[in-house]
This record gives structure tokens, C-alpha cells and sequence, in this order.
């Protein structure tokens, strides 16, 4: 698969690709002229196999530069944490691959689960709220991967 820009894909693994916080990210990303591929798995599992399986396939196929990837997927309690599950498989097969995990937990002890899965592993791996705007998403994602931009806007008078 040849890559319009090579050095700056970013994939997308949620399943809640179409809400208005992702898309505002893939316009963010997009406007930084970066290719944002979301992954789109077949039906046939429960919500979190299939994302699981797609996000694995899509990284061996699209070979991104980082990946977005959610915690949660669906509304079964065993598809909670199944971002856990997603980032542990892309750290053992892609160990250097930049991952910043995408939550809405904001408080309490999922967060707190959430927080202690994403930082206990020795990778480029990152955190950060669904909330977080898209600006934050994108220079989050430049850290890991170790781009800086040409100039970071401030407000409207830069």
C-alpha cells in the first residue's frame, strides 16, 4: 500500500470513530497534512475482538506512525478495558511503535486502572482525555513520535 506522506500515518483504533471529538482530531491531523487511517473491522465478534484483531491487522498492513487507540469498546463490561488488552498485543509485536491511549474516564478507580495500564510499560506510550482538544491530541502525538511542528498556534494572535 503506497502512503501519500510516508512518516506521517496515524492510525486510529475506536470505536466511536465517527463522533464529533474524532473527527475534530482527524481535521486537526489532516490540516497538519498527517494521513489519519481508522481502522474498521468485519463483524462476527463482540465489539472488542474485532477492533482487537483489525487494529493488529491494520499496523502489519499500514505500518502507521503511531497509533490512537481508545480503552473502552462497546458496552459490555468485558469490552471495558479492552484497549488494555489491544495495547499490551502492540507492545509485544511493535515495541517502539508510539501509542497515546484515548479515554473518557475522567475520575474514580477506572481511571486510575486506566492511567496505571498505560504508563507501566517500557515504550512510547501516553495518556490523555477524550476531552483534551484536538490541538493537545495532535502535539501529544508529536512528542511521542519525535516531530515538532513548524510553529504551535497560541489563541488568535499568533
Amino acid at each position: 500500500m503506497a502512503r501519500t506522506n510516508p512518516g506521517r500515518k496515524i492510525l486510529i483504533v475506536d470505536d466511536e470513530s465517527e463522533s464529533a471529538i474524532l473527527r475534530a482530531v482527524r481535521r486537526r491531523l489532516e490540516a497538519e497534512e498527517w494521513e489519519a487511517s481508522v481502522v474498521q473491522p468485519e463483524p462476527g465478534h463482540s465489539v472488542g475482538e474485532e477492533f482487537e484483531a483489525a487494529a493488529l491487522w491494520s499496523i502489519e498492513e499500514e505500518r502507521p506512525d503511531a497509533v490512537l487507540l481508545d480503552f473502552r469498546f462497546g458496552e459490555h463490561r468485558d469490552d471495558q478495558f479492552r484497549g488494555l488488552n489491544i495495547l499490551s498485543k502492540i507492545v509485544e509485536q511493535w515495541p517502539k511503535l508510539p501509542i497515546l491511549m484515548f479515554t473518557q474516564y475522567t475520575q474514580g478507580p477506572d481511571r486510575e486502572t486506566a492511567v496505571r495500564g498505560t504508563l507501566q510499560w517500557d515504550a512510547p506510550v501516553d495518556f490523555i482525555d477524550k476531552l483534551a482538544s484536538p490541538d493537545e491530541v495532535v502535539l501529544r502525538l508529536r512528542r511521542l513520535i519525535g516531530t515538532s511542528p513548524e510553529s504551535i498556534p497560541i489563541g488568535v494572535h499568533i
